[in-house]
């Protein structure tokens, strides 16, 4: 029997894809995955683990993958679920990095989480558990894209880095329970990935970050596995080839990643804001309402006192 999908999970579903249609910045972006939890995970085993950093081209091949009919776990996903799949990563970073008592993730941990899909990018599992996940999945072919440093440091300044210190989150988080295990989940991932390190002069923590990163992937994973996708070079043939799959009509899509993350990210800030103004709104209007009503009648407020004594003092 399939797992009940919350309902603010549904909720979250149909706010990112109405945004991202109300947006229009990714024609034929395909619906969010909001896959059936089945029971047998062999049904749809992990077969692609796309391990390029975030803001290398990882949305245009989750589009593209979606388009040769593979269903791909990314960071919108684990934003529907945060009572489950991010509480699941947090799990997962504090055991790794951080000195948590709980079980290093592996294959079983990992798969279900992944329940459902057949293919991972981005964060939260990508870049940090990409070696786990190489040794986790075997039998999964590695996609490893990739761009001039520089670039990529200057797209994650004004993408990632940028929403994750919006100063309104930390009211919201204290509002909403429900973005309170994404923030945990992005203040782990800046000390990890020092994406913050994007503003200063030097940026060498995060430039180290980046190199160490990519020399280790294509140290570990066997090159009968890795494909190196190259952005703006390599499209569908090539992918095709790898995976071997039929190659679809049509050209490769180009999506201009610095222009569409801080929309997404706008659309799980507002999702996040309504729930938490649904909860807030209320007690403080009331609140609100009593304090102009105290104020109105200030000069009242002595006798207001004396009776409330005497009442306690009967």
């Amino acid at each position: 029997m399939a797992d009940v999908i919350p309902q603010e999970s549904q909720d979250f579903h149909r706010m990112a894809n109405y945004g991202m249609r109300k947006l229009n910045f990714m024609p034929g972006l395909p619906p969010v995955a909001n896959a059936e939890f089945i029971e047998d995970r062999e049904k749809r085993p992990i077969k692609v683990l796309c391990l390029g950093m975030p803001r290398t081209g990882t949305m245009s091949l989750g589009l593209a993958l979606a388009t040769l009919g593979y269903k791909c776990y990314n960071h919108i996903e684990a934003c529907a679920y945060p009572e489950r799949d991010m509480k699941s990563w947090n799990e997962a970073l504090d055991a790794k990095y951080f000195g948590g008592e709980g079980k290093k993730y592996g294959r079983n941990e990992f798969a279900r989480i992944l329940k459902g899909f057949d293919a991972v990018a981005d964060g939260p599992a990508v870049p940090y558990f990409s070696e786990d996940l190489i040794e986790a999945f075997p039998e999964a072919k590695v996609i490893l894209t990739e761009r001039p440093v520089d670039d990529w440091i200057r797209s994650i300044s004004t993408s990632v880095a940028t929403a994750w210190g919006w100063w309104s989150w930390p009211f919201i988080v204290w509002a909403e329970p429900c973005a309170a295990e994404w923030y945990r989940e992005a203040q782990r991932l800046e000390k990890v990935s020092h994406f913050s390190d994007s503003f200063t002069s030097e940026k060498k923590l995060i430039r180290t970050h980046y190199t160490d990163y990519y020399a280790r992937i294509r140290k570990i994973c066997p090159k009968e596995r890795l494909l190196d996708f190259k952005l703006g070079v390599h499209g569908y043939k090539e992918l095709c080839e790898f995976l071997g799959d039929k190659q679809p009509e049509g050209e490769y899509p180009r999506i201009n990643e610095s222009k569409t993350f801080l929309p997404i990210y706008s659309v799980w800030w507002w999702y996040c804001a309504r729930r938490a103004a649904q909860k807030v709104l209320p007690g403080a209007l009331v609140g609100g309402v009593a304090l102009w009503t105290l104020w109105r009648r200030r000069q009242d407020l002595p006798s207001y006192l004396r009776s409330i004594k005497a009442f306690l003092l009967y």
